[in-house]
């Protein structure tokens, strides 16, 4: 089986990225994600030295003081979960996106994959049916692992970059 070359160069995975930047409102809500989250831990820390020189005798001083961080630390707690919904939503869009741009490459890709798979398994059976012939005729051949023992194992490993078990199943049944 001789194996198509492709006739004009697609886009490379990288130039579509470059082609698919991040949308400035994804990078905005990133940012301010972060920010939220820093501001979250700085409030932890002031609660927790708060706590930590809490007495009896300031308990008054510190006691308010607690409640504004608290207060503050669980409005800053809704902003973050408000806005990891709107990253969330950003996020999927541009994934979608850059998956639309990137199918062309990828359903290549997958062709090539499953090319590469058929004259994979012919060969290894030829090679198996010339093994059994030239023991059959006598000759000393080493010992190999047959096609069919491992086929299972090699479809599986393909079927989890592919995602595709029974389009396997059809190329090995059709490659015997």
């Amino acid at each position: 089986m001789v194996l198509r070359t492709r006739k004009r160069p697609l886009a490379s995975i990288d130039e579509i990225l470059a082609a698919t930047p991040k949308p400035p409102a994804l990078v905005e809500i990133e940012n301010k994600l972060a920010a939220l989250r820093d501001r979250r831990d700085g409030l932890f820390e002031q609660n927790r030295g708060a706590n930590e020189s809490l007495r009896e005798e300031n308990k008054h001083e510190i006691g308010p003081l607690l409640a504004e961080i608290r207060a503050e630390r669980t409005r800053v707690e809704a902003e973050i979960t408000s806005t990891r919904k709107r990253h969330a939503t950003l996020r999927a869009e541009h994934g979608s996106a850059l998956a639309a741009a990137m199918e062309p490459v990828r359903s290549v890709a997958e062709r090539e994959f499953r090319e590469c798979y058929t004259a994979l398994l012919c060969s290894w059976r030829s090679l198996d049916r010339i093994h059994d012939v030239l023991r059959s005729a006598g000759a000393k051949v080493p010992s190999t692992t047959p096609a069919n023992k491992m086929e299972p194992m090699i479809r599986r490993l393909l079927f989890s970059a592919v995602g595709d078990p029974e389009g396997f199943r059809e190329i090995a049944a059709l490659a015997a």
